[in-house]
């Protein structure tokens, strides 16, 4: 997984239809001297697919198309070092709406829906 070279899940736990882990971003990654040196935050594309990774394994939902955003708020950035929560649940059979935490601030949430048809 190419997210795991800039957030490492620490413990993860789940039951049948949501997942929820503790991670730390790496405050080494590369992908901060790019996204910005001056003011390093993770890109919204990278917070998309390490929900859509997760959601894959937690889910079973390995063959299908890439996620629709149906919605998304990036309300705080995620910066190099930060411990996050992360919470990801399935509301339907391919619709999975998450949150992700540092401490008590939410930092994005959304809802993402993987189409009808496996690849």
């Amino acid at each position: 997984m190419i997210t795991s070279m800039a957030i490492s899940v620490h413990s993860s736990n789940s039951a049948p239809d949501t997942w929820i882990a503790e991670a730390k971003v790496c405050p080494s990654a590369s992908i901060f001297a790019e996204h910005f040196p001056e003011y390093p935050v993770l890109p919204g594309a990278f917070i998309v697919g390490f929900v859509t990774e997760h959601s894959v394994e937690a889910f079973g939902l390995a063959g299908w198309p890439p996620p629709h955003i149906r919605r998304i708020s990036f309300v705080r950035p995620i910066s190099p070092g930060d411990h996050l929560t992360v919470s990801i649940q399935r509301t339907e059979e391919r619709t999975v709406q998450f949150k992700i935490f540092a401490g008590a601030d939410i930092c994005t949430r959304g809802v993402l829906q993987f189409p009808g048809g496996r690849e």
